[in-house]
């Protein structure tokens, strides 16, 4: 009876698709796509006849906007359709003279507005409405400009997209590229990482992939290994905004997997390892206020389900912050998911040692992690000592003495090496700050009586 059911669904999706179609033919030759992370720039090479194209792609924080340059070598070469859509078919899509905005309440208007609007800027040619959008012919160049909005914060997502392409479309694309460059490499340029280098660097990617899996040693992959993690958290996690999910801003479709949703039992954490260590602690802040904004349902849910004060959150949540818990006890019974959160809260303090954010942000929301995780322990009867229970390791499974498969049990290790840790910061953040030494002191003798962690006959925690 303790887990719930969840009567209401919520996924994070695909705003929709932009399609570019070309009457190119079959004759492509030289085809060449890349991913710049020096400047966070998707690009398209390729030659048909006796002309090379040319596609520069990138996402904009300065300008909000995506751009995507169109180019060739010879003049009145850049001919295609352009259109709109999205999954569902649901959305209202209207088509101007340069410009086409698609529209749609999501979920049959429970969920969230959303609208984008896409501009052509030609240079040269011309432009003419189509069936289903529009049509560019014997252009010299063309810059599309694409913006996007919800109201999700608030704010009319018509007005806000309007208002983010007239800002986009008044600069040059050398500048709206400029300016998205020097954004990016602000971050990106923080950090390099020098393994040294060996004749794989000739090769390219893939070819690299499959000969480091046959044992061929590559420093400069790892290097560019490393980076890409350091692109993809700067292009999905920035100040403001929601934490990076499940499968990332890039996940397809109208109901991903897990709904691209915060699994908050290992996924998010995995996420953000990678910010303080490799330079990016702006890119931590996303998923630092995510987890304040967890704390009033929190609270609610360590009341309501186990009569506890503090807050708790279990394996999951979503852009709306619900705390309790639904599904099957192997994965869903283990109320570790805010407290195991609090660290990262800790951590960001330890590395920019912000006393600000740890009076205001972090030791609230570290204490009312520890106040429920204090409350939840109980004492074996056969040790005196405290342990946490009934709770679980997180999707594993044991036999029991008769052989059969349980997940539920109590005392698991990784609950009280997460609540040893986080009562261990919470004192810490506490006596920096002089404040609570009454709670200090009762988090220090829960830590005393706490179960140790053992080590099996096997070697294994």
């Amino acid at each position: 009876n303790l887990m719930g059911v969840r009567k209401t669904g919520s996924s994070y999706q695909s705003l929709g698709d932009l399609w570019l179609d070309f009457d190119h033919g079959k004759d492509v030759q030289a085809y060449q796509r890349e991913l710049d992370i020096e400047n966070a720039m998707a690009g398209v090479r390729y030659r048909v006849k006796n002309v090379a194209y040319a596609r520069e792609v990138f996402s904009s924080a300065p300008d909000q906007s995506i751009i995507i340059r169109l180019t060739a070598d010879k003049k009145e070469n850049i001919s295609f359709s352009l259109r709109l859509t999205r999954l569902g078919d649901k959305a209202s899509i209207e088509t101007g003279d340069s410009t086409i905005v698609l529209t749609e309440h999501v979920n049959n208007g429970v969920g969230v507005k959303l609208v984008t609007s896409v501009k052509v800027l030609n240079e040269g040619g011309s432009i003419t409405r189509s069936k289903d959008g529009l049509k560019v012919e014997k252009a010299d160049a063309v810059t599309l400009v694409l913006t996007a909005a919800t109201d999700y914060w608030g704010g009319d997502p018509a007005q806000l997209s309007a208002a983010q392409l007239a800002k986009a479309e008044k600069k040059t694309y050398a500048d709206l590229r400029k300016d998205h460059i020097a954004d990016y490499q602000t971050y990106f340029k923080r950090v390099d990482l020098h393994l040294g280098t060996n004749a794989s660097t000739y090769f390219p990617t893939d070819a690299r992939l499959a000969a480091v899996q046959k044992g061929n040693a590559d420093p400069q992959l790892l290097r560019l290994y490393y980076q890409f993690g350091r692109y993809l958290l700067i292009s999905s996690s920035r100040p403001g905004g929601l934490p990076a999910n499940l499968q990332g801003i890039w996940a397809d479709g109208l109901n991903p997997p897990w709904d691209a949703d915060y699994h908050i039992n290992i996924n998010i954490q995995m996420n953000y390892w990678p910010s303080e260590v490799t330079n990016l602690t702006e890119m931590h802040r996303p998923f630092l206020d995510f987890i304040n904004a967890l704390r009033p349902d929190g609270r609610k849910t360590a009341k309501d389900m186990y009569g506890l004060k503090g807050t708790v959150a279990h394996f999951t949540t979503d852009a709306w912050h619900f705390t309790e818990t639904y599904g099957h006890p192997q994965w869903a019974a283990w109320p570790m998911g805010m407290a195991w959160c609090a660290s990262h809260l800790w951590e960001h303090y330890l590395f920019t040692e912000d006393k600000d954010f740890l009076a205001q942000d972090a030791y609230p929301a570290m204490k009312e992690a520890a106040e429920f995780c204090v409350s939840w322990l109980v004492q074996n009867p056969q040790t005196g000592q405290l342990v946490s229970g009934p709770s679980i390791s997180p999707e594993n499974t044991f036999k029991t003495a008769g052989g059969e498969v349980a997940t539920m049990v109590m005392g698991p290790t990784m609950d009280h090496m997460i609540i040893r840790e986080l009562l261990t910061n919470t004192i810490k953040a506490a006596t920096i700050l002089n404040v609570d030494k009454s709670f200090r002191k009762t988090a220090q003798k829960t830590l005393d009586k706490l179960a140790p962690t053992k080590i099996g006959s096997d070697g294994r925690i």
